[in-house]
């Protein structure tokens, strides 16, 4: 019998050795990351979240629907971020209003950015750490949750792992249609995420002070460097820019590249109610509609005066500066809060709660899948390592200066997520290092691993958010869900669940729901108590 087991055991491996040599181990990691992806999203519409679209998503479907009913320029300068919803228009306008379409297009783009990073991975390491490195970006949390979601993060993680693999092609050859193109894909990836834009500086620095650009020896001089390689770059990305500029000029009489909340997320991140993280002053909503006509009308009521957008983003830079220079202790400590908070496992929301959703819905994201964690402390290790790589070492060059950039705003799962897609390449690279040559190389990476101990005791520490209020505030979203549903019983016992655990992470909408499935349940004692509690806020009949 064991032998029969065991000749059933060689026939299975011969025949999945035939299949992956055949199919190539590259597009097997992709057809798995699709697959995946593909699951999730189908689990993911059997949950509340599916049709009941939060902050940004709402946003982003409103503003989608704007564009593909004919409206394509704004009143204003753009607020926010305005590429994903310009293409989230054309799906609807090609499609029709249905969430489906947009989800499926975006699992397929990220199975796409698994097979971009482990390429432009082999080119900077070698083909086991690329297979390593695409295995962890195809069972990568964070990456597989963002597909299911109205959200631009997937489309950033595009941008910047095309960019990657376009940038190491343009590093073999001396041709300028592969600068232009990366250019134009950061170009793309800034208007997603304004600072996507420092990586355009460090990569030009990169290739101006890097011996290995693909210019010949006799030719490789700086005036050579800047025309062949950097002037293409730079006018690629203005392809993108360029009529962002327009648009918010023609709007506004207003020079605004990119968007005008910059200033705001300056000081989110540096007033007295900061903790690095989003949370608002109690005098501005953080609803994103509100919020943006708020800060308008608050910055005009403080300077007395009409603002345009951009001194509207200057009033509340200078707001934030303030702050600093009358609290620069306090400031100091913020700051270093936000580094631990950066480098800390916990997935700290913004949007969507991806740790609640995690414990509380049952979808593939709950299997033992590869996390912040894992990530972060196997990448700071190959960060150290790829330093003196002749290609490999692009990674600190990009990853170094995108990290920083956060400091002086805010730390959120979503803002991470760039920065991953730079970790996953140094992770797997470290992997590849303490597989092959850990005893002949224990000198070389024992510095690297001493370096990157204080990052990695960061990632494994407790976090200092509140999880108690993360977890009350999951619950009282999700009790809004539920209500607009039409499931009154799940939304008050959710909503009853976020009062116990903490009164104070419930808001107004969640307590309008609460009384709204209350008197749908004929519980008049419980919907009288909700309106005494929460006193002006207004039930829909």
């Amino acid at each position: 019998m064991s032998a029969f087991f065991f000749k059933i055991f060689l026939k299975t491996q011969n025949i999945i050795s035939v299949i992956v040599r055949r199919a190539g181990l590259e597009n097997i990691i992709f057809a798995a990351a699709l697959i995946i992806r593909l699951i999730f999203v189908f689990q993911w519409s059997g949950t509340p979240y599916f049709s009941n679209l939060n902050a940004d998503a709402y946003v982003h479907d409103v503003w989608a629907l704007d564009i593909a009913a004919g409206r394509i320029t704004g009143e204003t300068a753009f607020y926010q971020s305005p590429l994903y919803p310009y293409l989230l228009s054309a799906v609807y306008k090609i499609l029709g209003h249905h969430f489906w379409p947009v989800y499926i297009i975006q699992a397929l783009m990220d199975a796409f950015s698994c097979l971009f990073l482990m390429k432009a991975t082999r080119m900077m390491f070698n083909r086991r750490t690329a297979i390593m490195c695409g295995i962890a970006a195809a069972f990568y949390i964070p990456f597989i949750f963002n597909t299911g979601l109205l959200l631009k993060e997937t489309l950033v993680v595009f941008c910047v792992t095309l960019f990657l693999l376009l940038f190491m092609k343009s590093e073999r050859t001396d041709k300028s249609c592969y600068s232009y193109a990366w250019g134009a894909v950061l170009g793309a990836a800034a208007l997603s995420r304004p600072n996507m834009s420092v990586l355009f500086v460090f990569a030009t620095l990169w290739i101006l002070f890097h011996p290995h650009t693909g210019i010949t020896e006799k030719n490789e001089k700086t005036a050579v460097i800047v025309r062949r390689k950097i002037l293409p770059a730079f006018l690629g990305m203005l392809l993108f820019i360029i009529p962002s500029v327009i648009h918010n000029y023609a709007a506004s009489h207003d020079f605004v590249i990119f968007n005008y909340a910059g200033g705001f997320v300056f000081y989110l991140g540096a007033n007295p109610y900061a903790d690095g993280t989003t949370t608002y002053p109690p005098w501005i909503t953080s609803a994103p509609l509100q919020e943006q006509k708020q800060i308008y009308e608050i910055a005009e009521a403080e300077t007395g005066r009409k603002l345009r957008p951009s001194e509207v983003s200057s009033f509340w830079f200078r707001e934030g500066l303030k702050y600093i220079r009358e609290n620069p202790k306090r400031f100091f400590w913020l700051t270093m809060g936000k580094f631990y908070l950066f480098w800390n496992a916990y997935e700290i929301p913004d949007n969507y709660d991806i740790s609640f959703i995690r414990r509380h819905f049952p979808t593939v994201l709950t299997g033992p899948l590869a996390g912040y964690a894992i990530i972060a402390s196997l990448g700071v290790i190959g960060m150290f390592l790829a330093v003196k790589r002749r290609r490999g070492g692009i990674l600190p060059v990009l990853f170094w200066p995108y990290m920083l950039s956060l400091m002086p705003f805010i730390i959120t799962d979503r803002y991470r997520i760039p920065a991953a897609v730079l970790l996953i390449p140094a992770a797997a690279y470290t992997l590849n290092r303490f597989y092959i040559k850990l005893v002949a190389d224990a000198g070389k990476i024992l510095p690297a691993m001493l370096c990157s101990l204080p990052f990695i005791i960061i990632v494994f520490l407790p976090t200092p958010c509140n999880q108690i209020f993360a977890e009350a505030a999951g619950y009282a979203d999700l009790s809004c869900k539920y209500a607009k549903g039409g499931e009154y019983i799940k939304a008050v016992k959710c909503f009853e669940q976020a009062e116990e655990l903490e009164p104070d992470a419930v808001g107004e909408s969640a307590a309008v729901c609460a009384a709204y499935s209350y008197n749908k349940l004929n519980n008049k004692s419980a919907f009288r108590r909700v309106i005494i509690r929460y006193k002006g806020i207004t039930v829909p009949e």
